[in-house]
């Protein structure tokens, strides 16, 4: 089976649980970054994995523009949905209802949410300022950053479950 992983990271976060994500996949695994990668043969592929790291609410537009643009061509085939993101359970699952089509939930094989982090010196000015004032306030529910006022909660126990649900079908 040939499978591609259409995915956009911006801190690197999601990219390595991508590569965690290829590491425990069967057969051939294309790995597509969509800020790097123009054109994309979805005909050569039996499964597609869709990707992304969410934002102040939201994916990636060149990741949600692809989604779009390609709906037709998705729902015939095996697709498998994930976010990265600081979220858990309901809330987590929540975004990714609104980040993706309704057609790509419904058809999907599996969709799950990886965990994110929040690494302070990656971050660029406006997202640190941002991330700063998120995190101050209560009604947000922000986890505790720790010493270096980081926040890693990558979850591989998801990142193994989807693979599996995708090796499965």
């Amino acid at each position: 089976m040939n499978s591609i992983i259409i995915y956009a990271s911006k801190y690197g976060c999601t990219e390595a649980c991508v590569k965690q994500l290829k590491a425990l996949l069967e057969g051939d695994i294309t790995l597509c970054e969509i800020n790097n990668e123009k054109n994309y043969d979805l005909s050569l592929y039996d499964k597609v994995i869709i990707g992304g790291s969410v934002y102040i609410g939201r994916i990636n537009k060149k990741l949600k523009k692809f989604c779009l643009k390609n709906l037709n061509l998705l729902v015939n085939k095996k697709v498998g949905l994930f976010i990265t993101c600081l979220k858990e359970d309901a809330e987590a699952f929540q975004q990714i209802i609104t980040n993706y089509p309704q057609e790509l939930i419904d058809i999907a094989i599996t969709k799950d949410y990886f965990g994110g982090e929040i690494i302070n010196s990656k971050l660029g000015f406006f997202d640190r300022l941002i991330t700063n004032m998120v995190s101050k306030s209560p009604e947000l529910s922000f986890p505790k950053p720790d010493e270096n006022n980081n926040v890693i909660l990558v979850k591989p126990d998801h990142i193994e479950r989807f693979s599996k649900i995708m090796n499965d079908n």
